[in-house]
């Protein structure tokens, strides 16, 4: 999710080096001789080469003649060297992009239901064009049904928890840390997580819902992305972690769910990434005129 105008650019920020144009306004060059040289006395004796041709192979890049003007295109991509009239390495250049954590932006997902004659734009990784059918992939806040979205999934955690009390016919089951904790040792264990795993999934009420997961309500074109996702959500976690939770009332367990649940991934705001955000009161303190995009990145 990205908040804030010219979602591209703030993509951008977050982009690998390898995939970034290269004369992207993101990109810093970083002198990294300190590091390098620190990395350089670490190794052993045998896996030494001279310091130029060890730091060229490690960082990808090249000597810059005096004079000379970075060919960041090709030959300085990466980076560069230069000696001083001795030969040694004054200056050693890396070219970065800081805290990058995807390659490319594909397209905008339909996820912001809008609100009745409210405007919103999709983009398929080349164009933009207006949003036809009532979800857009960009929109300002106040053009934005927050509430009705609220709505689907609350209405579709009810569904869910309906479901499944339905198809244990009411019956109880003890939490997965129940066996957990019963199978617990001092080192981590692939076994013992199994042993408490199937234990867990041998209750009859975890075994009914299990089988009943047909139940759960059919995923048509005439549903739109955001509802679907709102539909998948609730499996979309360990057993344990989808089914467990419905050990809660009703009313507890349809307000665990919020935007956040169906808007997944890291979110960008202003080009800085967030840690973490808490709703409801986030989206509802955001100005009107904040412009939210939901993208899908690779």
């Amino acid at each position: 999710m990205v908040i804030g105008d010219d979602f591209e650019d703030q993509l951008r920020k977050f982009q690998y080096f390898e995939n970034a144009y290269h004369l992207s306004r993101h990109i810093i060059s970083a002198n990294v001789l300190n590091k390098a040289k620190k990395k350089y006395s670490a190794l052993p004796d045998n896996e030494k080469t001279d310091f130029i041709s060890w730091a060229k192979r490690k960082f990808g890049i090249s000597i810059l003649a005096d004079g000379e003007y970075p060919d960041l295109k090709e030959k300085h991509y990466y980076g560069w060297i230069k000696l001083n009239e001795s030969g040694q390495v004054y200056e050693m250049v890396q070219r970065m992009i800081p805290n990058s954590f995807l390659e490319y932006f594909q397209c905008t997902v339909d996820y912001w239901k809008l609100k009745s004659g409210a405007a919103g734009l999709v983009n398929d990784g080349y164009t933009e064009s207006p949003a036809l059918n009532g979800y857009a992939g960009s929109a300002r806040k106040d053009a934005i049904d927050l509430d009705g979205m609220r709505e689907i999934i609350r209405m579709r955690a009810g569904e869910r928890w309906d479901h499944a009390v339905a198809a244990c016919e009411s019956q109880t089951w003890k939490p997965f840390k129940y066996f957990s904790k019963k199978h617990e040792s001092d080192a981590y264990s692939r076994e013992h997580y199994s042993c408490a795993l199937s234990e867990w999934r041998d209750q009859p009420a975890v075994v009914a819902i299990l089988r009943e997961r047909h139940l759960e309500p059919a995923i048509t074109p005439e549903i739109s992305l955001f509802e679907s996702a709102a539909i998948s959500v609730f499996w979309g976690y360990p057993e344990d972690y989808a089914i467990d939770p419905l050990r809660m009332p009703r009313e507890q367990y349809v307000a665990r769910f919020g935007l956040r649940y169906v808007l997944r991934g890291p979110v960008i705001k202003d080009g800085k990434l967030l840690k973490k955000i808490k709703e409801p009161g986030f989206f509802d303190r955001l100005p009107d005129d904040t412009i939210l995009t939901y993208a899908f990145v690779e």
